[in-house]
């Protein structure tokens, strides 16, 4: 069987997801040290070096996986992170009924729910447990 041969997903399916991984951080990397050798503009520098080196981290844990010692993590991650995503998208309606019940309750509470998406904040300080006295002052 040629290359030529192959469909677009049968060429995918012999790449993995650390590849693709790989590649991302690799392309980040060489455009971060591309604007540093340009003086672009810091923060657009500063970006793409920072989230090359996240990919780079991220990548690395690939290696770990090669030995049963130094999986757990990945086998972890593996396990609980359709889970955390299930939950998250179960409990994302009740955060956004939270946060509308809050921006027409409270919206007159110096600050902290005039907008939906300064009462989203407001409800994920006080989930945290951050600023919990001073939001129970301004908004009582």
């Amino acid at each position: 069987m040629s290359w030529k041969a192959l469909t677009f997903f049968d060429k995918l399916n012999l790449f993995s997801g650390w590849t693709f991984i790989s590649l991302i951080a690799n392309m980040c990397s060489f455009t971060g040290a591309l604007f540093m050798l340009i003086n672009a503009p810091y923060l657009q520098t500063e970006h793409f070096i920072g989230f090359g080196c996240m990919f780079t981290w991220f990548s690395i844990t690939k290696y770990f996986a090669n030995t049963r010692e130094y999986s757990m993590i990945t086998r972890t991650f593996s396990i609980a992170i359709p889970m955390v995503i299930r939950v998250m998208i179960g409990a994302f309606p009740l955060i956004v009924a939270f946060a509308l019940a809050g921006t027409c309750l409270f919206w007159t509470a110096r600050g902290f729910f005039d907008t939906a998406h300064l009462s989203l904040f407001t409800l994920f300080a006080i989930m945290n447990g951050d600023s919990v006295g001073a939001i129970f002052k301004g908004s009582a």
